[in-house]
């Protein structure tokens, strides 16, 4: 089900599918709006006209079928992003000047991932946050590991990395719920 989850966000992110579709596939009810082909982390939804009859800042209503799909859109942009971090880190600490690498490394990486953060309806925050965690972290384990047990050291460090997905979604999915 997980599997099926992330494809069918990759294919609703893509526009090939809409999100009724996608839920009509889950054994799911439509919803309105649903039948729109648009990428949920990237699409823009433009300010209606409101009626006059509704009140102007009406209380948001939690779905959790709702929370749970933009859970996985976030998660299936993020994903990709952190396998590439762990590429560019294993090849860093593979030069001559690992630690200094690695500091290039995250000033850079640090405004890509900002940038994707922003798109999702986070804030820059969270990927410093994400990059400072994962510098202070590889720096720790460089200077205490022999130069030749280095990439293992850093390997095994990094394998554990899939599960800050979820962190660095949930900073993301928690400022959006803040900020709304």
């Amino acid at each position: 089900p997980l599997k099926q989850a992330e494809y069918l966000t990759k294919l609703i992110a893509a526009t090939v599918i809409s999100p009724n579709e996608a839920r009509e596939k889950l054994e799911m009810n439509p919803y309105d709006g649903g039948d729109e082909y648009r990428n949920p982390a990237i699409t823009v939804d433009q300010p209606a006209e409101e009626p006059e009859d509704v009140p102007e800042d009406p209380e948001p209503e939690d779905d959790p079928e709702t929370e749970a799909v933009q859970r996985m859109a976030v998660v299936s942009r993020l994903r990709p992003l952190l396998a590439i971090e762990q590429q560019r880190v294993a090849a860093a600490v593979k030069t001559k000047t690992p630690i200094q690498s690695v500091e290039k490394f995250y000033a850079k990486w640090q405004h890509t991932l900002s940038d994707v953060c922003e798109q999702l309806g986070g804030t820059s925050y969270a990927a410093a946050e994400h990059c400072r965690i994962s510098q202070d972290a590889l720096i720790e384990v460089m200077s205490k590991t022999p130069a030749k047990s280095l990439a293992d050291a850093v390997g095994e460090l990094t394998a554990s990395w899939g599960e800050r997905v979820e962190d660095l979604a949930n900073n993301i999915l928690q400022t959006e719920r803040v900020g709304a």
